[in-house]
């Protein structure tokens, strides 16, 4: 059966896009953060401001960016029980192939298999 007549093949494409676009965002999100981390160290640095004064903003940017990557890992973790959760009604990779909607368990897939029988050195 192609992946296109299963019969949860909307749900299972919504989900699989919606987890997908909250990893891209959460990604921007940290990207973000980084960014304000680096901007707040250069206009400290540039206005000589003390950094006994900055310190405060710096431990809570800090902190935000670690909740952040907390975040992340529970989304990753999601995405993971998701996939698990597909496999165990018969909707995974290795039944559906290239039709299959993760990119990363395509990518996963191939890091394995390079792991799996490295290429001896000459």
């Amino acid at each position: 059966m192609r992946l296109e007549d299963h019969p949860l093949y909307s749900s299972i494409m919504a989900i699989s896009g919606d987890v997908l676009a909250a990893e891209k965002a959460t990604d921007a999100v940290l990207g973000s953060i980084g960014q304000l981390l680096v901007t707040m160290a250069d206009s400290r640095k540039a206005t000589d401001t003390p950094a006994h004064l900055a310190q405060p903003a710096f431990t809570k940017i800090s902190e935000t960016l670690a909740r952040f990557v907390d975040g992340r890992e529970a989304l990753l973790a999601t995405h993971v029980a998701v996939g698990a959760a597909a496999a165990r009604m018969g909707v995974d990779q290795d039944s559906y192939g290239p039709s299959w909607p993760c990119p990363s368990a395509k990518r996963d897939r191939a890091i394995a298999r390079r792991v799996a029988s490295p290429v001896e050195a000459g």
